[in-house]
């Protein structure tokens, strides 16, 4: 950082590069107050099973020990979104409405999905997969009815990624076809 004394920094991101930068950050020495905003009510969690094995096993599988944050000195401030930001004064405004100083901001918001554009789009079972609520949503309705359902996966970054898919949705009594990604 710099030579003045820095007594707080604020990351805009409880994804995977705010968490890392946290504990790096305290891992390097830093003793002033971390802040983490994260819009999502759980903690900083890994998000590829969310996808790759969300018919097979527990999705919450965090990024670090629940006790992490607390022995470290984080304030996670979960389910609460950074919405201002104002450079000048140096302050953010958070979704609950309170005006948090700082001495240096990270932004770590991470990517946003795509909306799908495209006729049905907006029909009844269609939706998006980019978080934990999702993914939960998403196993609910595919393995909570009875009888057999059919899950359709296209798209991902990874060959193999839709065949996983359809291992998992045999295993839990029903059919799946997956089509892949970019190689």
């Amino acid at each position: 950082m710099t030579d003045h004394a820095v007594s707080r920094v604020v990351v805009v991101g409880a994804g995977h590069a705010g968490d890392t930068f946290a504990a790096l950050l305290r891992q390097a020495g830093f003793v002033g107050e971390l802040i983490v905003f994260g819009d999502e009510p759980e903690p900083p969690y890994h998000r590829p099973p969310l996808s790759k094995e969300f018919l097979d096993g527990p999705l919450e599988k965090w990024l670090r020990e629940p006790t992490f944050y607390a022995e470290q000195g984080v304030t996670l401030r979960l389910g609460e979104a950074v919405v201002e930001i104002d450079r000048a004064a140096a302050t953010v405004t958070s979704s609950a409405g309170r005006v948090w100083s700082y001495d240096y901001l990270v932004l770590a918001t991470g990517a946003a999905s795509r909306a799908l554009l495209v006729s049905g789009a907006d029909l009844d079972g269609v939706g998006m997969l980019r978080s934990l609520a999702d993914a939960r949503a998403l196993r609910r309705r595919v393995l909570g009815r009875g009888g057999r359902r059919r899950l359709h996966r296209a798209g991902g970054s990874r060959r193999g990624a839709g065949e996983r898919h359809a291992r998992g949705r045999g295993r839990a009594g029903g059919a799946a076809t997956g089509q892949g990604g970019q190689p």
